[in-house]
């Protein structure tokens, strides 16, 4: 997860909406000068944070996500994608 946090760091622009979909989500890293909330498919985010864990032991469905939001960064340990970061499709 702080990989996935550094990349937003770094490219994001402050004031970005974040929507977070990992558990725990309290634990997240600081990003500063972004609004990090846990994500809601009612909501509109500038990009969002997807755990593989929560896809496989939590039943998150983020069905909604891959239709409003495009891939952009993938955190992988031996290959395998454990973290993804969306970014909203404009």
């Amino acid at each position: 997860m702080k990989e996935a946090a550094d990349y937003i760091n770094s490219t994001a622009p402050s004031g970005s909406k974040i929507g977070i979909a990992t558990s725990p989500s309290h634990t997240y890293p600081e990003m500063p000068n972004k609004k990090i909330m846990p994500y809601k498919d009612s909501e509109q985010y500038d990009y969002v944070i997807v755990s593989h864990y929560m896809l496989i032991r939590e039943g998150f469905d983020d069905t909604e996500i891959k239709k409003h939001y495009t891939p952009i960064y993938f955190v992988k340990a031996d290959g395998a994608v454990l973290v993804t970061v969306y970014q909203y499709k404009k």
